[in-house]
């Protein structure tokens, strides 16, 4: 069985403001800015760019996203809290729990990432 592990920062991390740890990394030639914490996509989605249909063929709606406030945080690169999808295979559709976040890909197209909830088995 795995579990997740919180990861805790480096002591030369937390005190990487210091002048001594400028130096340090100075003396090493590696740049300081490199250690600074920088925002990945740091522009919201733009909404035109989703698409509906795709999220309206796993049962969700623009609506239903907005009054659940997780279209905020999917339109800002965040994952949703756990939603129901209905996922349609062949004459059968099954129900599940997902988080779910928009991604972009190299021709900078918006998609649906899929999260599934992954129930964890004992040995």
């Amino acid at each position: 069985m795995w579990s997740r592990a919180w990861i805790t920062c480096a002591p030369c991390c937390k005190s990487r403001e210091k002048p001594e740890s400028k130096q340090q990394l100075a003396e090493i030639g590696v740049p300081f800015e490199d250690y600074l914490p920088q925002q990945k996509n740091a522009t919201a989605i733009d909404e035109s760019k989703v698409d509906w249909k795709q999220l309206a063929a796993l049962g969700l709606s623009r609506e239903r996203l907005e009054q659940s406030g997780e279209l905020d945080k999917m339109l800002n690169w965040q994952k949703s809290n756990l939603l129901t999808i209905a996922v349609p295979i062949g004459d059968t559709t099954i129900y599940t729990e997902a988080r779910l976040a928009f991604r972009t890909d190299d021709n900078g197209n918006v998609g649906l990432a899929i999260h599934p909830l992954r129930k964890r088995t004992t040995a």
